[in-house]
């Protein structure tokens, strides 16, 4: 069975979400972890397959410079939850989503070429398949700008 963890890093939450796809993946399970770049090595580490987000918020790395809800700046509850809804929850929504249905078209497109591979077992399908694995890593480099 193939699973999709679409998370973030909210200080805290990693962890335990690493522990469920290490206990999905000994299951014999396929893990994709949607995250923050910063999570990528946790989710390698995990044994999950990596996406980043790309359109929705996300940060590069753990430095309180990169943390766009910066909690810590608000000494009101109310006004703190005001501001999460519109910059990381409500605001940003439409690109979260935009985000998962390039993930989950993704991996449609991999399990499609993977299972045109077995079926006919040629190689021209084989290398249909790494071809797709490779334009998507292209495009997610691309788009968060990784040079080679």
């Amino acid at each position: 069975m193939r699973f999709l963890l679409a998370t973030w890093e909210g200080g805290g939450v990693v962890p335990p979400e690493m522990g469920v796809v290490r206990r999905l993946r000994t299951r014999g399970h396929q893990v994709r972890v949607l995250a923050d770049p910063a999570v990528e090595a946790a989710a390698r580490a995990a044994g999950a397959e990596f996406s980043p987000w790309i359109r929705a918020p996300f940060k590069r790395s753990l430095a309180p410079e990169e943390d766009f809800l910066r909690d810590w700046e608000y000494k009101n509850l109310l006004k703190l939850f005001a501001h999460a809804l519109e910059v990381f929850l409500c605001g940003p929504a439409d690109r979260f989503a935009a985000d998962t249905i390039e993930v989950l078209d993704l991996v449609l497109r991999e399990a499609n070429d993977l299972k045109d591979y077995i079926n006919s077992g040629k190689q021209a399908d084989a290398q249909a398949y790494d071809s797709s694995r490779k334009k998507a890593l292209k495009e997610i480099k691309t788009l968060l700008s990784i040079k080679d």
